[in-house]
């Protein structure tokens, strides 16, 4: 088993909505025993993905961008996976929170746009009903 040290930390953001249940998904399941997930929210009682992961919650003030950077800057993150609603006319293809990230992350940035997820859910329908 890897030392505490040895662990590869994955930050991700979780606000309950449908995109940021799908960065915790892919984020546990790109997940192996040498990653450490550090979830920003303390929503986390119903996200029963993260039962068979090691995770710790972190729960921050501040704008939720620069707060999920800086989160990930201190825990010294491989990379910061978020969800995007893409709401608001001027950041409407992405999503502020997204956005945000983006500009101010200093590593990689996974962002899952909730659109994806919906059209997920579509095929996984389709399927069940042999369509």
């Amino acid at each position: 088993m890897p030392t505490e040290q040895a662990k590869h930390t994955v930050v991700v953001a979780y606000d309950g909505s449908p995109a940021a249940r799908a960065a915790v998904r892919h984020a546990v399941a790109e997940a192996d025993e040498d990653t450490r997930l550090t979830l920003i929210d303390d929503l986390l009682r119903d996200v029963e993905e993260l039962n068979d992961v090691d995770y710790e919650a972190d729960v921050v003030e501040g704008r939720p961008g620069v707060a999920i950077c800086r989160v990930a800057c201190h825990r010294d993150a491989e990379r910061i996976v978020v969800g995007s609603r893409g709401v608001g006319r001027v950041r409407a293809l992405l999503g502020s929170v997204a956005h945000d990230v983006l500009h101010v992350a200093e590593c990689p940035v996974l962002v899952i746009p909730e659109k994806a997820i919906e059209r997920q859910e579509r095929e996984r329908r389709r399927a069940a009903v042999g369509v």
